[in-house]
């Protein structure tokens, strides 16, 4: 059953519902399905603590959240460590892959025939090309050069892109969090909830992305700022959507 995130008592409620029939619960760490909403250390704590005394293994999605802030994803960054973790394209820069991975207890499991165990397989599982991508991706991410300078570029980037908006009349919000961002349209007020996001002005989002395709500026649904990504060609989408934002406001 679908539980509101970051909301402790609406998940020990559908503890108490389904008390004894609970056996995982699946969370990201990092909302970046919905733009760029974060959470805290005592909420992620409780939830592995709430799993654990019900009976339940706790579960990260790090789809999005893996590798964006850091090596060790979400879960080094907010310091829990969850039973399971989900990851996929991120730890192979973009080739076929799909990992879980987890306490060894539980992993050991994986492919024992049920009910003691669970069987696991899928299209590319063990996918050579896959596998070989994932090593290759690691070996950079791992150079001690790499996650300082593509934090501080996103960073410089994020602050310039919410200042150009403050001299805008065009009211959006700049969140982010590692490397991954969003534009929040239509207010200045920091963005906590998927309730606040779907009460945002969604016509004059749509006017504004458009706008910045005009200018030759393409955002898919997850903003991310790569190693691809120098100052210098920062600098220019920042010039183009300022002009986006000039035009529409």
């Amino acid at each position: 059953m679908p539980v509101p995130w970051n909301d402790l008592p609406a998940l020990e409620a559908a503890f108490a519902a389904h008390r004894g029939h609970v056996a995982g619960v699946i969370m990201v760490p990092i909302d970046f399905n919905n733009g760029c909403i974060t959470t805290t250390t005592e909420y992620l704590s409780a939830a592995l603590e709430m799993s654990h005394v019900n009976g339940a293994v706790l579960i990260f999605d790090e789809i999005l959240s893996g590798f964006k802030t850091g090596l060790g994803g979400a879960q080094d960054l907010y310091g829990v460590i969850p039973d399971l973790t989900l990851l996929s394209k991120c730890v192979s820069s973009g080739v076929p892959l799909s990992l879980i991975c987890g306490r060894r207890e539980i992993m050991a499991t994986l492919m024992l025939p049920p009910p003691k165990g669970a069987i696991q397989g899928g299209t590319f599982a063990g996918g050579i090309m896959g596998l070989a991508a994932a090593r290759a991706t690691l070996k950079i991410l791992s150079e001690p050069s790499f996650y300082p300078d593509l934090l501080m570029r996103s960073e410089w980037f994020f602050r310039e892109l919410q200042a150009l908006f403050d001299r805008s009349p065009l009211p959006a919000r700049v969140q982010w969090l590692g490397c991954m961002f969003t534009v929040y349209m239509g207010t200045r007020e920091p963005v906590t909830s998927y309730a606040q996001m779907r009460a945002l002005d969604g016509a004059l989002s749509k006017r504004y992305f458009s706008r910045c395709i005009e200018e030759g500026v393409y955002f898919h649904t997850d903003f991310t700022v790569s190693a691809a990504h120098s100052k210098s060609i920062l600098e220019q989408v920042l010039e183009r959507m300022e002009r986006a934002a000039t035009a529409l406001a």
